[in-house]
């Protein structure tokens, strides 16, 4: 039996591959094969026997739609509910993961690939950074798990798109990757990160060059520790931002001690539990002041970022403002652009909706549709020939790919 997933059904079994969900098979790197059904013919209840160990992302018929990349047109599978990509041309060599059992998916660079014309431009570049990040969201893209190894890198995706030919995608693919950054360390860092990169068409900030948690060194200066790791850094200055996000220092913890305190009084266990968890909080507080304290005498300026920085009315626009006062008061760029940009009724709408349209939860209803008929009236993004390029450095796919 031989099956390759592609598109949407890859990124899901990509993403459980990715949290342990499958085990630790090996990922061997591989060409595309002709699907061979494992008695003669497919069908419905074939195809559920076929998946049954990537079972936990991707349930056949459960699933709204099957895809399946394949190598000519007479090799298409002709199943209800089944999707069938034709790579005939253009694909460089072992553009596929052979994951073992006779199933083999997209690879995340081709991934990506796939899916450039099948979301929004800013829904694909907040994807690249989750795929060349360290963390990873559940098959169904909800919940996320941090620590993780990158599925990719830029340099891998850039040396791909070099590599390929005459694949739809391919140029909005290559544009993509002209803003997305590796090493993003949470799925709000990297929100934050795609709508400061984003150019004005495409209702961002165009503020970069960016680089993300890049490792600062203390340079021989008193500071609390050799180096420290702010979040983001823009290029070519000392100006930088941190996100703390909401469950950061731990107060739902302490609310939920102080709880069971109150629903055991006098229980001595209950006690302890809550004196550490405040003790917890004390120290997560005080970590945050000597780092701050460390990066103000590195001479780097970073700013801490709220969850409600990102949530509330004009407040992202509030924060960027300030980033531009400390950048442009450095002396070594001028960001008129960006100011402008700023004070456009119109940009200032579709940047509220894209916000919207990125974060998790019912914060995004409805805002991806309005955000389409904006972009239609706007225009097209710059050209690539006049965005700067920030090579990113290079990771090993973490399922051991061979």
């Amino acid at each position: 039996m031989q099956l390759t997933l592609s598109g949407f059904t890859a990124l899901r079994v990509l993403r459980a591959m990715r949290r342990g969900m499958l085990g630790r098979g090996i990922a061997r790197r591989c060409d595309l094969r002709v699907p061979e059904p494992p008695r003669k013919r497919w069908s419905k209840p074939a195809l559920s026997r076929a998946l049954e160990p990537v079972s936990p992302a991707v349930r056949f018929p459960s699933v709204d739609l099957l895809e399946v990349a394949v190598p000519t047109p007479e090799s298409r599978i002709r199943t209800e509910g089944v999707r069938c990509v034709v790579h005939a041309k253009g694909l460089p060599r072992n553009a596929f993961l052979d994951i073992g059992s006779g199933i083999a998916v997209s690879s995340p660079e081709l991934v990506l690939v796939e899916l450039a014309n099948r979301m929004r431009f800013s829904e694909l570049v907040l994807l690249t950074m989750e795929l060349c990040g360290s963390y990873g969201l559940s098959p169904e893209g909800d919940d996320a798990r941090t620590g993780l190894d990158p599925l990719t890198s830029i340099d891998r995706t850039l040396d791909f798109l070099r590599k390929a030919t005459d694949v739809w995608g391919l140029e909005t693919m290559r544009l993509a990757s002209t803003f997305a950054l590796d090493d993003a360390w949470s799925p709000m860092e990297a929100i934050l990160a795609t709508m400061l990169v984003l150019p004005e068409e495409k209702f961002g900030y165009g503020m970069q060059p960016m680089v993300l948690n890049r490792r600062e060194e203390s340079c021989g200066r008193p500071t609390e520790l050799g180096s420290r790791v702010p979040d983001i850094m823009f290029r070519g200055t000392s100006v930088g931002l941190n996100y703390d996000g909401e469950g950061h220092f731990g107060i739902g913890d302490v609310a939920s001690a102080t709880l069971e305190m109150l629903r055991n009084p006098g229980s001595l266990e209950a006690e302890r539990s809550l004196a550490e968890t405040l003790a917890s909080m004390r120290g997560s507080i005080v970590g945050d002041k000597r780092r701050d304290r460390d990066l103000s005498v590195m001479g780097l300026s970073v700013l801490p970022v709220t969850k409600e920085d990102l949530y509330e009315q004009d407040a992202l626009d509030r924060l960027v403002m300030q980033v531009i006062q400390l950048i442009e008061a450095e002396g070594t760029r001028s960001l008129d652009r960006q100011r402008r940009m700023l004070e456009s009724r119109a940009l200032k709408k579709g940047r509220a909706l894209q916000l919207r349209s990125l974060l998790p939860g019912r914060a995004s209803a409805g805002a991806g549709e309005a955000l389409r008929s904006m972009e239609e009236g706007v225009g097209e993004p710059p050209q690539m020939a006049e965005i700067l390029l920030m090579p990113g450095a290079s990771h090993q796919i973490n399922v051991q790919v061979i």
